[in-house]
């Protein structure tokens, strides 16, 4: 064996080293991404647990209905979570169906371990040409059923009429009568904190103020922001 041949099979081995600890490497890698794949589950076990979450959020919707007077629906495409789109109900009936909806979504989704949740927020709970039975209904059933584990935020339209909450004038609805202290304390026991948008005076007054005298709460969470 001449000095090039040796050369060559000492290049050789050195080679054969490398590419056998590079392939111990991928083996061990794609060991363990194989166990950790078997942790996952397969279609048929997500559409069995997806079925489980679809009755379990229909019971709760259901029950939900009931409580807001609405009736419940037969077809598939209103029951099943994952084939809602729509529903086949208008006006005061609509709304109190979607808040029926976001209840069970919310309180299906509380009942999920080891996931974050935000506080639920509520955003124009009324609709102007609702009546007295509705928003005494609402009401009533937003504080049975608000959660418990998180914060709830809802949002209504105080009125700058003399009328009270309760009072017998037909000309005006429900909506045009609402006193928020009145419906602190008739429905949430005095519990709730109110907070007055532009003080209850201004309109369109949401984050209108100057910001300049936040700048240094805004810097702060820009700083957390861009360090995550």
């Amino acid at each position: 064996m001449n000095f090039i041949e040796w050369i060559d099979h000492k290049t050789d081995l050195k080679l054969y080293e490398q590419n056998s600890l590079e392939l111990s490497i991928k083996e061990k890698k794609l060991n363990t991404v194989n166990s950790d794949l078997k942790e996952y589950k397969t279609e048929e076990q997500t559409i069995t647990d997806r079925f489980k979450k679809e009755k379990k959020f229909y019971q709760i919707f259901k029950s939900y209905l009931e409580e807001l007077d609405v009736k419940e629906f037969t077809k598939e495409s209103y029951r099943d979570l994952y084939k809602i789109s729509s529903f086949p109900v208008q006006g005061v009936e609509l709304h109190k169906t979607i808040m029926a909806y976001h209840f069970a979504l919310n309180k299906l989704i509380s009942e999920t371990h080891n996931i974050h949740r935000f506080p639920f927020l509520l955003d124009a709970i009324l609709k102007e040409d609702i009546d007295k039975e509705s928003l005494d209904l609402i009401l009533t059933f937003i504080n049975k059923n608000k959660p418990f584990d998180t914060q709830t935020f809802i949002t209504l339209s105080e009125s700058k009429k003399e009328q009270k909450l309760g009072d017998d004038n037909k000309k005006d609805t429900a909506v045009n009568m609402l006193i928020m202290d009145d419906v602190n304390h008739k429905y949430f026991n005095n519990e709730a904190k109110v907070i007055y948008i532009g003080g209850g005076l201004s309109k369109r007054s949401f984050l209108n103020e100057n910001i300049s005298k936040y700048s240094d709460k805004i810097e702060f969470i820009d700083d957390i922001i861009y360090s995550i």
